[in-house]
């Protein structure tokens, strides 16, 4: 082995690369035929340390990592319910789902075992890069934000809140 010191490097870096790519889980998830519904769905330890960290403002632990399984069921029931439960003078959250991303955080609620969502729109997201790694808290700016808190047990959507306007 001519570089040896090289080797070990590459060595680390995979490793390195390996063990921050399960910090946050990239989820594109399928629903449907065609649809892609793309979020990052925060592992356990990640959560655990933006609560320590101060960034889960409210959100209760125990943390857990969610399933790809259970977003799909997730997803299941969002655009639905959405298109139910959003207000009829507001057309932005109707139809428009795939413009947001989203951050699927396990955690505990009411000492139950739920799915935080906190979704954000294209003109977010696409002129900020950190939400994959980093919690969104945005305490305004209309439709363009919502959050859901989703009970997998249940498959039902407890919560659903849009942010409102400053």
């Amino acid at each position: 082995m001519p570089f040896p010191k090289m080797n070990r490097i590459l060595e680390v870096m995979v490793i390195l690369t390996v063990f921050f790519s399960f910090e946050t889980m990239q989820a594109n998830v399928t629903v449907g035929s065609d649809q892609q519904l793309p979020g990052v769905v925060f592992s356990s330890k990640l959560s655990e340390q933006l609560a320590r960290e101060g960034d889960l403002v409210n959100l209760e632990g125990p943390y857990w990592t969610p399933t790809t399984k259970q977003i799909i069921e997730l997803e299941k029931v969002l655009r639905p319910y959405v298109n139910s439960h959003a207000p009829k003078d507001d057309d932005s959250l109707h139809g428009n789902l795939s413009e947001y991303k989203r951050q699927y955080i396990g955690m505990t609620f009411n000492g139950k075992q739920v799915i935080f969502v906190n979704a954000f729109c294209d003109s977010y997201w696409l002129n900020n890069d950190d939400w994959k790694s980093h919690f969104v808290l945005i305490l305004d700016g209309g439709p363009c934000f919502f959050q859901i808190i989703y009970d997998p047990e249940s498959r039902s959507i407890l919560q659903f809140l849009i942010n409102g306007y400053a």
